[in-house]
């Protein structure tokens, strides 16, 4: 039997504090709970079995365990994107139903699905249209990741670590109290990572941010635990 792991997470100043500034939002107290939650995929055994973790916000965490113990089934589940065989999930006392966790929560996958025939900008625009949000705002974030000369390039004509910056800077428009981002690191470079570091810390000052992460950058730093048995 293995420990899933909720690690809350510091992060030291950055050079520039001006950097990403935060969105207006109120910091309203944010509690997530999973209870005894089951789940797997059709015509397989389960990959999470009788999992309880409860996550209070707003803040940002790190989800840790082995690989293959289901931290990213745990997210399509907390996403409404996998449906649970037993258990239930709450977000501030309430049950969260199918529709209501694809209304309160933002999954980042790892692996970037933007729509391969719609330019960067397309699918900015798309994103801030799902979300209700100012595409003006995710205009200036793509800047700030130096997506401004790759704004009429499709997905095919970008470098690995341009997809991965676009990918995030699409996602992280939405405006849900709950934003799971699994491995957002990967890919990117230090100016790159130093970016969403900053970028996660004004996130987690009005939202419950949640990591998977194998690697954390080095102004990262696990602050506190508090561990569930797998």
């Amino acid at each position: 039997m293995c420990r899933m792991t909720i690690q809350q997470l510091a992060i030291a100043p950055s050079c520039d504090e001006n950097s990403l500034s935060a969105g207006a939002h109120d910091a309203a107290d944010i509690d997530l709970e999973v209870r005894r939650i089951s789940a797997g995929y059709r015509g397989r055994k389960s990959v999470l079995n009788d999992i309880s973790l409860h996550f209070a916000g707003p803040g940002l965490y790190r989800l840790d365990a082995p690989n293959g113990t289901g931290k990213s089934t745990l997210f399509e589940v907390l996403s409404g994107f996998l449906p649970v065989r037993s258990g239930e999930m709450l977000l501030n006392g309430e049950t969260l139903t199918a529709a209501r966790l694809l209304r309160e929560i933002t999954l980042v996958r790892t692996q970037p699905q933007l729509v391969p025939y719609m330019t960067v900008r397309d699918n900015l625009l798309l994103c801030a249209s799902r979300f209700g949000t100012d595409l003006s705002k995710a205009l200036g974030r793509a800047r700030e990741f130096g997506l401004a000369p790759h704004m009429q390039k499709i997905p095919s004509e970008l470098s690995t670590g341009t997809l991965r910056k676009t990918w995030l800077v699409c996602t992280l428009q939405s405006d849900r109290p709950v934003l799971l981002l699994d491995e957002p690191f990967d890919g990117l470079d230090v100016e790159a990572s130093e970016l969403l570091v900053d970028w996660l810390k004004s996130l987690s000052g009005s939202r419950l941010v949640i990591l998977i992460a194998h690697t954390l950058p080095q102004r990262l730093r696990v602050a506190e635990k508090e561990s569930s048995v797998v």
